[in-house]
């Protein structure tokens, strides 16, 4: 019988996983406001960019 050691496997895998995936939800979590900072950014300067991509937007789903 082998065990997790001679397979390859380490003890810490699981805690690496659990690492990563948190730092991933972390930086996803934050997707919605880097997007709506940066729209409202772009909205100040010139509105009419803003209007224009909406109104494209709303164009291309029918």
């Amino acid at each position: 019988m082998t065990t997790n050691v001679e397979k390859g496997f380490d003890e810490n895998d699981d805690a690496r996983s659990s690492t990563k995936l948190k730092k991933f939800m972390k930086r996803v979590g934050k997707l919605p406001v880097s997007v709506f900072r940066n729209v409202w950014k772009v909205g100040r300067e010139d509105p009419r960019r803003v209007i224009h991509a909406l109104k494209e937007r709303h164009c291309a789903k029918d």
